[in-house]
């Protein structure tokens, strides 16, 4: 026969119990109890957020990595624009123009590298090339409101990527070209965009190391 003990009651017990327990204490020993006791909190607490501020930091130098990426394409595109083959300026050459951004996607680290057209380009030169329409909701989002968007993509092998979108703004000066002079469009609209997709997994990496060289010191 177990004997019904309420909820109440239990807890009143084990406060006894603790109580009883805390008187029995010496007045030295309480006091390095509760000293030390706040002191473990406000390590756990700085160690903790010692290791979110590492990631942050971690995190951003990847995005800027992947923004510098997206911006390297804009500004080279931007040149092609200026630079005449014959009477035509290189960007024109549709297969100039993809071999271009193959080459960028070809350096270290990058996964894939995408120049999307905006509406005011597709109006005035047409559909361009299949790999320059937009894909998704991240790249027609920038499209829209032209402001650069970031995200974390996790594969099925469990692999980690960050994929950056940036727009292409136009300006009567931008890098001492006028976008203005071969695009329509007022200035500040959004002729397009470039989504750079890159390897974060030894970024991932460095903050587990030294997440874990935080805890254990």
């Amino acid at each position: 026969f177990v004997p019904y003990v309420s909820g109440k009651a239990l807890k009143d017990y084990i406060m006894d119990g603790i109580s009883a327990w805390w008187d029995r204490l010496g007045l030295q020993l309480k006091v390095q109890i509760l000293i030390q006791g706040c002191l473990i909190v406000i390590l756990l607490a700085a160690q903790q957020w010692i290791s979110i501020q590492f990631e942050q930091e971690v995190l951003s130098a990847a995005k800027e990595r992947a923004s510098t990426v997206a911006d390297g394409a804009i500004n080279g595109l931007n040149t092609l624009m200026v630079t005449k083959a014959g009477d035509n300026t290189v960007i024109n050459d549709p297969v100039g123009r993809a071999l271009f951004v193959q080459k960028m996607a070809a350096s270290e680290g990058i996964k894939e590298l995408r120049v999307v057209r905006g509406k005011g380009v597709l109006d005035m030169y047409g559909e361009g090339l299949p790999q320059e329409h937009a894909v998704d909701d991240l790249d027609r989002t920038v499209l829209t409101d032209g402001k650069p968007q970031f995200k974390i993509i996790r594969d099925g092998d469990n692999k980690s990527s960050l994929r950056a979108v940036e727009p292409f703004i136009a300006k009567t000066d931008f890098r001492g070209t006028n976008c203005l002079s071969c695009h329509g469009g007022a200035e500040g609209a959004v002729l397009g965009v470039a989504s750079v997709t890159i390897d974060i997994e030894k970024d991932l990496a460095t903050i587990r190391h030294v997440n874990t060289l935080i805890w254990i010191g």
